[in-house]
């Protein structure tokens, strides 16, 4: 069963993510619907998130394990370029800016992640609230240039310069998705 899916910016390439207790990345083309690449085996029990960076250079996957383990492959080879642990908490959704930032959204957990792709590395750091912000669920990810938007259960929406909260906005009665 495929569980998510991201579309590559140029539009015609297209990544799935299954459930299973090795899941498959598969990349393919939208076109012709034939496997581009099936990306190295890294999660366990599913893939519930993908996305595409800016350039489609990369491709990131979060995984369903007890860490929801994040992991960034090759975007047209499928080769796994940097892995690390994710949030305890479920990850709720994802977003990219440019190829080497992108954060992550959960309950009650905000990470904003860096890649060295050249050493292979894959950092993150904790979003920080502050006194203002309500630190509750994380629905939804976008970026605004190199600002996060961080839409909360409780309608809210938040938007980060770097790592810390620097706009509340109640638009909403519920949640952002």
């Amino acid at each position: 069963d495929i569980l998510c899916c991201a579309v590559h910016p140029e539009g015609h390439t297209v990544a799935t993510g299954e459930v299973g207790r090795k899941p498959k990345v598969s990349i393919w083309d939208s076109n012709t619907g034939s496997t581009l690449a099936v990306c190295a085996s890294f999660h366990t029990r599913g893939v519930n998130l993908l996305q595409f960076s800016s350039s489609g250079k990369f491709l990131i996957s979060v995984g369903m394990d007890d860490d929801h383990s994040v992991a960034v492959y090759d975007g047209s080879e499928g080769n796994l370029v940097a892995s690390n642990k994710g949030s305890r908490a479920k990850t709720l959704d994802l977003a990219t800016f440019g190829d080497d930032k992108f954060c992550t959204s959960s309950k009650k957990e905000m990470k904003f992640w860096t890649l060295n792709a050249t050493k292979g590395e894959l950092q993150s750091k904790k979003g920080l609230f502050g006194k203002k912000a309500k630190n509750t669920i994380c629905v939804s990810a976008a970026y605004l240039g190199p600002d996060a938007v961080i839409g909360q259960a409780d309608g809210t929406m938040y938007l980060w310069k770097g790592r810390s909260v620097a706009t509340i906005r109640r638009e909403h009665k519920k949640a952002v998705n």
